[in-house]
């Protein structure tokens, strides 16, 4: 089943995401949960964190998902070499 994103909480130092196979937490099997530091994701400095604009709120939980993506590739790259 697909990720959802369940819950979003930004602060000026960092942005936590929670992801699951499914809104209701009974249910739910799978999670991602994840917190990551606001500085290194480049936003757009015009537009400040607080502002409830649903695109620059898409905005920053993009670069927030990037950051772990990055993240989680190099584990895997670095994993992989191990194996090999």
């Amino acid at each position: 089943m697909p990720m959802q994103l369940i819950e979003t909480t930004i602060s000026a130092e960092t942005i936590r995401m929670r992801l699951a196979d499914n809104v209701e937490p009974v249910v739910a099997i799978e999670w991602i949960e994840f917190e990551v530091p606001v500085e290194p994701l480049m936003l757009d400095a015009n537009n400040p964190l607080r502002d409830p604009a649903v695109r620059h709120l898409a905005t920053t939980q993009r670069a927030a998902l990037h950051y772990v993506r990055d993240a989680i590739s190099e584990e895997i790259q670095r994993l992989s070499a191990l194996i090999r």
